[in-house]
């Protein structure tokens, strides 16, 4: 049996083809994928001090867990909820379908309102997606994850 070596040019395309090829792929799983981006928090000590850093004070030892397979965020009220993460630098749209860890602590110093108050936190792979600082009450008011000065 006879081995023909490859002309070097055309072993240098060759490579530079599949380098290629590896790279779109590459760049396809990072952008269509849902890969992790935001803030690492997965102990309670990282929430906590994320909303100290926000200016809100919580009480720790109160924080619910639970997991949800997060709704479609392109439609009815999700989509209304996701416009306001996306102010805020956020985006649940990539998430949308997949399970999420939804962390809910209770604020103690929202200024002038008297009933519960708490925050919401989405983390997927035990990174921030999102959340929010709402009034448990008909009355009350929701705002984005967002410093209070």
């Amino acid at each position: 049996m006879r081995v023909y070596p490859v002309e070097r040019g055309r072993r240098n395309s060759l490579c530079a083809a599949i380098l290629a090829v590896l790279l779109g792929i590459g760049l396809f799983f990072y952008y269509a994928l849902p890969f992790p981006r935001g803030q690492k928090m997965a102990a309670r000590e990282e929430r906590t001090a994320y909303l100290a850093s926000l200016g809100w004070e919580c009480s720790a030892g109160a924080e619910t867990h639970k997991r949800i397979k997060l709704p479609d965020c392109r439609t009815g009220g999700m989509k209304e909820y996701n416009e306001m993460q996306r102010v805020c630098g956020y985006d649940l749209a990539p998430y949308s379908g997949k399970t999420v860890d939804v962390y809910t602590l209770p604020i103690t110093n929202y200024p002038g309102w008297t009933g519960s108050v708490y925050a919401t936190l989405y983390l997927h792979r035990g990174h921030l997606i999102g959340g929010d600082i709402h009034a448990a009450s008909l009355d009350g008011f929701m705002i984005g994850l967002e410093s209070r000065s």
